[in-house]
Parts: structure tokens; sequence; C-alpha cells
């Protein structure tokens, strides 16, 4: 019994089974992946602010464990009643995709198979609404052009 224990303990701190976090030292390695791609340092700014929040949320969960309904759930949790939407709710959702599409592609350490937060249809990016004031906006408002 202790033998199957041993060896157990063993498996899993190696490093194929070793956990993968959402942590600081591979966050630094996707952003200088980011910054190898071309991306600004502004762009680097902003995927590192929300991962940092998607950090604290799943402080410790490994990310091939992780279900949709961890990510939804965390995502709900930036939910404000005021403007009764979730602030940055797409970017938050593009950080968390580029992060676990890289941890795929170039990281190798997650796969389409073992979790969801890994497909690219995971958690779809929402649509853009179109604006009230912007382009086509009395088109929309009206139905129509407006006859001269």
């Amino acid at each position: 019994m202790a033998r199957a224990q041993e060896a157990k303990a063993a498996e899993e701190t190696t490093p194929g089974n070793a956990p993968v976090l959402l942590d600081l030292p591979t966050v630094e390695r996707f952003l200088g992946y980011l910054k190898s791609q071309g991306r600004t340092e502004r762009h680097r700014k902003n995927v590192l602010h929300y991962l940092a929040q998607w950090a604290e949320v799943l402080y410790g969960k490994d990310l091939r464990q992780l279900r949709l309904q961890d990510l939804k759930q965390a995502l709900n949790g930036w939910f404000d009643a005021e403007a009764g939407d979730i602030p940055a709710r797409r970017h938050r959702i593009a950080a968390i995709k580029a992060f676990c599409s890289w941890l795929r592609e170039e990281e190798a350490v997650l796969t389409t198979a073992r979790g969801g937060s890994t497909s690219s249809s995971w958690m779809p990016m929402p649509s853009r609404r179109p604006c009230a004031s912007g382009p086509g906006a009395r088109l929309r408002r009206t139905g129509g052009f407006d006859r001269w």
C-alpha cells in the first residue's frame, strides 16, 4: 500500500504531470512571446493587467482541470450591477484565450482533449453591438434613410 502511494506521489510531481498554473513566470514567458510577435508595449501591459486579475481568481488551480463553468463563474465575479454588465468582458476573455492558446500551441502543456479552456470555442467572444451614435445609427433608429 505504501509503495503505491509513493509511486503515485512521484508520478504527480514529474514535469509532465506538474500543474499548469497562471503564475508570474509563465505570464512573463507569454509576454515575451507577445513581444516577439510584434505586440506593442501598451498591448502587453493590458494583457498583463487582465491576466493578473484572472490569476487572482484562478490562484492555485491547474488550468488543465478547469471547466467552462469555472471560467464563466470567474468572469461573472466581475459583474458591475450599476452598469449591468461585466467591464471589459471582451478583453478579459481575449486575454485568457490567447494565454491558453499559447500554452497549447507554443508551450505544448495543454491539449484540446484535456479541458474546455483550450478550445477556440470554449467561451465565445461577445459580438460587437452597434453604437447608438456611430455610423448607420440614423438608419438603425429610423429603419431607413431619411428623405431629403
